[in-house]
């Protein structure tokens, strides 16, 4: 079977969702389908996503912190649940000491690390590499 993922977004949550390959919803994965994990902020964009290896998720984006925009990764299992190996419950928020930080882009390496490009006020389209 073959398995589509991709993330959608849900007021307060991000959602990965899996499609078999008939086009139906493979509700084995997360719950009924659908995984998703808890960011409890008002205000956010996921702008990527990587599918590693080993079938965990990796998203990037911005988040709206208290002192402006603040880089968010999330990751879930190849099950679709939250990875609470990953931050707290699945979800990594980087102040780079700017108002504006973003995440762009991610891609998987062969050997399960992520390369990131990120953005701020004083940093711009620089690579940042991490070991997920």
């Amino acid at each position: 079977m073959i398995r589509i993922r991709s993330l959608c977004i849900v007021p307060c949550l991000t959602a990965s969702l899996s499609i078999a390959q008939l086009g139906y919803l493979d509700v084995s994965f997360g719950i009924q389908g659908f995984a998703s994990v808890n960011l409890d902020h008002d205000t956010w964009a996921l702008r990527d996503m990587a599918v590693l290896d080993d079938g965990r998720i990796v998203g990037i984006g911005k988040i709206l912190g208290p002192d402006g925009w603040d880089i968010v990764l999330m990751q879930v299992t190849a099950q679709g649940l939250p990875d609470t190996s990953f931050g707290n419950n699945g979800v990594v928020i980087l102040d780079l000491g700017t108002y504006w930080d973003e995440g762009n882009d991610l891609v998987a390496t062969q050997d399960n690390k992520i390369l990131a490009m990120v953005a701020s006020n004083e940093l711009s389209n620089n690579a940042m590499q991490m070991d997920i």
